[in-house]
């Protein structure tokens, strides 16, 4: 959608208010996901870290089962889709960290 929106702009086209809906949208999940990952940290948790790691982990989770569920699928196949969307994810943080060379 970045890319559409970037391309109107280039062209001298103009924001429909879908688009100006839509960036206000993903403006405010971006300040809520970051709020809700850095708040242990902020509070000071013992185990502040992980903490927020296992935050990121649920709310992609979540965002998996609710596409699930919003195109009609069940709450088994959406468990299971939200449950392999944290696993892939978990897996290329992995990768990348790997890769980092730390």
């Amino acid at each position: 959608m970045a890319f559409q929106l970037a391309a109107r702009l280039f062209v001298g086209s103009t924001l429909t208010s879908h688009d100006r809906l839509a960036i206000l949208a993903q403006a405010a999940a971006a300040v809520a996901v970051a709020s809700l990952a850095s708040l242990p940290l902020l509070l000071g948790a013992s185990a502040a870290t992980a903490l927020s790691r296992g935050v990121l982990a649920g709310l992609i989770g979540l965002f998996g089962y609710a596409a699930v569920r919003s195109n009609g699928g069940s709450r088994t196949r959406a468990a299971g889709y939200g449950l392999a969307v944290v696993v892939v994810a978990v897996v290329v943080v992995v990768g990348k960290y790997l890769l980092a060379g730390h």
